[in-house]
């Protein structure tokens, strides 16, 4: 997992690299949630989330190609989630 700090040295972006194996919407969930309970967002707040990083990481897995990365970018009060093949 590559990482970007911000001024404080507290990553602020993470970039996961995954497999365009079919497991591979389940590990990038799990992967988002260790980075979400990193950084200490609230649980009630993921649903969301986690459902678009496993629906287009399942798009990349059928229609794209390999290596997979999820990129997440915290801000105040929210986190940027994109998904490249």
């Amino acid at each position: 997992m590559d990482e970007a700090q911000d001024g404080s040295g507290s990553p602020r972006t993470k970039v996961i690299e995954l497999d365009g194996d079919p497991d591979a919407p389940s590990r990038g969930r799990h992967a988002v949630t260790a980075v979400l309970d990193e950084w200490g967002c609230e649980p009630g707040a993921r649903e969301d989330l986690l459902l678009v990083v496993s629906e287009l990481v399942t798009n990349a897995v059928v229609h794209g190609g390999e290596p997979i990365r999820v990129t997440m970018v915290r801000a105040p009060e929210r986190v940027r989630v994109e998904v490249t093949d």
